[in-house]
């Protein structure tokens, strides 16, 4: 079931990832950059439709990331890997 369990988190990780990778491609900066430049209203039409759902779906990928990698360290510790 612990196999089962990690298959899972790093199918769901590796899909979070890729989606990442696309937002970081098409702006040409990490998460953070972006968040910066966001915060520090240096973003180009910030409040455009498309650059708030790209944001708020990139914060949320962000996030899953973190959790999915913390989740994925306490499942194969659990399991003693």
């Amino acid at each position: 079931l612990g196999w089962l369990i990690i298959s899972h988190l790093e199918n769901r990780f590796r899909s979070c990832t890729e989606r990442l990778y696309e937002f970081e491609k098409k702006y040409r900066l990490s998460f953070e950059q972006f968040k910066e430049q966001w915060n520090s209203d240096t973003t180009e039409r910030k409040y455009s439709y498309e650059i708030e759902k790209d944001y708020m779906e990139w914060e949320s990928l962000d996030d899953e990331h973190d959790l999915l990698l913390s989740q994925m360290r306490q499942v194969k510790e659990g399991l003693g890997l």
